[in-house]
């Protein structure tokens, strides 16, 4: 499913990027969002982190082949197979989109924090939707917008 004004001209605004690649694909539309390589789709933007041993931005190629339309870089890169949005930081940039995303979709947000009721709450019938996420992690909640999937209540 095609996520509502996700354009990748849209999404190198939101992030303020540098759009490189075919200017024809500027309005293809993405389905979905991933850090993880071995997790992408088709129509998917590809976010690659440096962790402690790997370089995600080492399998952008592989993510075109398996079907991602764009992928997001902290570098300049070459002999690439797709286009690609150039950013300071990936980390940021993700939290960018999620907020552009978020404003574009029309229901309302309640966090929850706390180390009680997350998982109760995530679970119960009114709720379309929960996603509880631990500050520890990185981003924390910008890649769970992404997946959000709304029912009428």
């Amino acid at each position: 499913m095609k996520m509502k004004n996700m354009t990748l001209e849209n999404i190198a605004k939101a992030c303020n990027g540098e759009y490189i690649g075919d200017e024809s694909l500027k309005s293809n539309i993405i389905t979905g969002v991933e850090k993880d390589s071995r997790l992408i789709e088709d129509g998917f933007l590809y976010v690659p982190f440096v962790g402690a041993r790997v370089d995600g931005h080492d399998f952008i190629n592989q993510c075109f082949e398996k079907g991602a339309i764009c992928s997001l870089s902290e570098k300049k890169l070459d002999n690439v197979n797709g286009p690609y949005i150039l950013v300071e930081s990936t980390a940021q940039a993700l939290k960018d989109i999620a907020e552009f995303y978020r404003e574009q979709l029309d229901c309302k947000v309640i966090g929850i924090t706390g180390s009680v009721g997350k998982t109760s709450t995530k679970s119960d019938p009114p709720f379309a939707r929960v996603y509880a996420s631990s500050m520890n992690r990185t981003p924390p909640i910008a890649s769970s917008i992404f997946s959000c999937v709304f029912k009428a209540v």
